[in-house]
């Protein structure tokens, strides 16, 4: 005969009563306490941690769980199988502590968070605390009431830290070794020293057993050693210990910071004996450095910089900053992957076919500007992101690292938010090695009718309310030179006019944007990046923005403007030099109008 719940707050003790079923038709028992418990310490004596018991609970408890499913109402199997499918986490004193095993991005879990469950359920979860007699089950059940406030707060606590701390006695499993941890924070918050003490006693004879060990494993003696530093009185003498650790794991960088991150946090209060250890850390990856392959030694240098510019030294960094330069992009041997796309000829005619069939090479060069943007359209490059997140849910967690052209590392993205705006400008980058192909051949077929001469373009330049003649002359010899053949030369002279045309372009619409001198930093303009965020503001087209951006300005794409102007460029394609005279006579086209909100915006003329 199966079992029903009882409804929160019925105030009965008898948290399970007996549904009517005949007897006859083969149903299951109800599930008792005594049951119940019996299922739980099988489990438990079983298991190696706190999801394999909630995984064998779920397969005992099947005949219950599928009355319960049917009735359509949680009952006392699935709250059985749920104290022990909730997962750890930090601050084991607070209701946080324990939460669902998954959470969905709207909130929800896969279970009800603690503060969501009936009394109910906290009275059949007190019932089988009294029954359970393994460490594993008393510990969780305990801790999990005295989170809830259920009963008397000290009795639980204490309870649930005797049987954490019973449990660490007779292993070093990792999760056993993080009760330790629990045990302590129980302990005083309830005021049990004593309680204390002997987890903290028992955590030195961990370490102590763990290093003695031949491999030692790293995540179950720095665990300890990290519990063992954090008290004022340790039963040993530290120093000596961490000493010994270092010893232990000095055949791996990783490891070993972590000591002297501990040790860093012994030495608190003690500055000449952190400046040494902030030191010795910052040597720890320098020497890892140079010994691993260029490409690996590039990112433990990196982390030999950042750890000397977090000791605040200023001679450590720049030591640590001189390793890092002297790898080179060579030194790295840097694999090349390339795949070839075929582009319909009928399509790429097509598009070229209104410069094709321009009557003059201005009518050409106006089409030309609005051949792009070679990024194509942006929301559709955020609907190729989001479902290559969704189709490749691995690649998305590694951590990129963009180097610059010198080969060393620029750029790691920090938050969320980065790391997707990265994977976009990744997928906008091929875009733009598509499309340098196409825009050079338009830029060459501009003139195949007539070259026109430096004085007929200033004249088409100049003719823009932004342009000066000086400028527009200055952009009339970068266009020269790349149909001369000097695609270098086109690309340098190019750059700073189209920081030149964002500028005058801002300040024809009145925007505020010169920095006048503060303290000690002239006056001057803002860099490139934040006059195109400006225009962005003020109405310039998304997708071109995201073109102008990721080719000249962006740190994960292209970054020309700045890889340019600091001499990290050899070479210049065609491709790249045709993009950033599209870019120039784009910018050249645009001008503020007033819209009917009474607001300026930047439109394409």
């Amino acid at each position: 005969m199966p079992e029903c719940p009882a409804k929160a707050g019925d105030g009965t003790k008898q948290v399970a009563r007996p549904c009517q079923t005949d007897a006859m038709t083969g149903d299951v028992e109800p599930l008792t306490v005594e049951r119940a418990a019996q299922l739980v310490d099988e489990a438990a004596a079983a298991a190696d941690d706190w999801y394999d018991v909630g995984h064998t609970l779920r397969q005992s408890l099947l005949a219950w769980l599928e009355v319960e499913k049917t009735n359509q109402e949680h009952g006392v199997a699935i709250w059985t199988v749920w104290a022990f499918e909730y997962h750890a986490r930090d601050s084991p004193s607070q209701p946080g502590h324990f939460q669902p095993f998954m959470i969905f991005a709207d909130g929800t879990g896969n279970m009800p968070f603690i503060g969501e469950l009936p009394a109910a359920c906290l009275e059949w979860w007190s019932l089988l605390a009294e029954q359970v007699v393994q460490d594993r089950a008393k510990a969780r059940l305990e801790h999990l009431l005295f989170l809830r406030r259920h009963g008397n707060g000290g009795t639980r606590a204490r309870r649930a830290a005797e049987a954490y701390l019973s449990l660490a006695a007779g292993s070093t499993d990792l999760h056993v070794v993080d009760g330790l941890k629990i045990v302590i924070e129980l302990a005083r918050r309830v005021k049990q020293e004593d309680l204390a003490r002997s987890a903290v006693a028992l955590a030195y004879r961990h370490a102590v057993s763990a290093l003695s060990e031949e491999r030692p494993r790293p995540g179950i003696a720095i665990r300890i050693l990290s519990l063992l530093v954090d008290e004022d009185e340790a039963p040993c003498d530290m120093n000596e210990l961490l000493l010994q650790a270092r010893s232990k794991f000095a055949s791996d960088p990783h490891n070993e910071d972590a000591v002297i991150q501990l040790q860093l946090k012994h030495a608190k209060g003690q500055p000449n004996r952190q400046a040494h250890l902030w030191s010795e850390r910052v040597d720890v990856w320098i020497a890892a450095g140079e010994a691993a392959e260029p490409i690996v030694g590039v990112m433990h240098l990196l982390k030999a910089v950042e750890h000397a510019r977090s000791s605040g030294d200023k001679a450590l960094l720049e030591r640590a900053t001189a390793k890092l330069q002297a790898i080179r992009r060579a030194d790295i041997r840097m694999q090349t992957f390339s795949s070839s796309v075929a582009l319909p000829a009928s399509e790429i005619e097509r598009w070229l076919q209104p410069i094709s069939d321009a009557e003059t090479w201005q009518v050409a060069l106006t089409e030309f500007a609005g051949l792009g943007p070679g990024t194509g359209d942006v929301e559709r490059n955020r609907q190729m992101r989001d479902q290559a997140e969704r189709d490749f849910p691995l690649s998305q967690l590694l951590p990129p690292v963009q180097l610059g052209g010198d080969g060393l590392p620029r750029y790691r993205p920090g938050d969320e938010e980065d790391k997707r705006d990265y994977h976009l400008v990744k997928i906008e980058v091929r875009q733009l090695q598509l499309y340098s192909t196409i825009v050079h051949e338009a830029l060459t077929r501009v003139v195949n009718k007539e070259l026109p001469s430096l004085e007929e373009l200033i004249e088409f330049f100049a003719t823009k309310v932004t342009i000066s003649r000086n400028l527009a002359a200055a952009i009339g010899r970068a266009f020269l030179r790349f149909w001369a053949g000097d695609s270098e030369g086109a690309a340098f002279t190019i750059v700073p006019r189209i920081e030149a045309l964002a500028r005058n372009l801002l300040v024809s619409g009145d925007a505020g944007i010169y920095q006048v001198q503060r303290e000690k930093s002239p006056g001057q303009y803002p860099p490139l990046r934040f006059l195109l965020n400006e225009l962005l503001k003020r109405g310039l087209d998304p997708s071109w923005h995201r073109y102008l951006h990721v080719l000249c300005t962006h740190v994960a794409g292209y970054n020309f403007r700045n890889e340019l102007s600091h001499g990290f460029v050899d070479n210049v394609s065609d491709g790249m030099a045709a993009m950033l005279l599209q870019i120039a006579t784009y910018l050249s086209m645009l001008r503020f109008t007033d819209s009917e909100a009474s607001e300026d915006t930047a439109t394409e003329v």
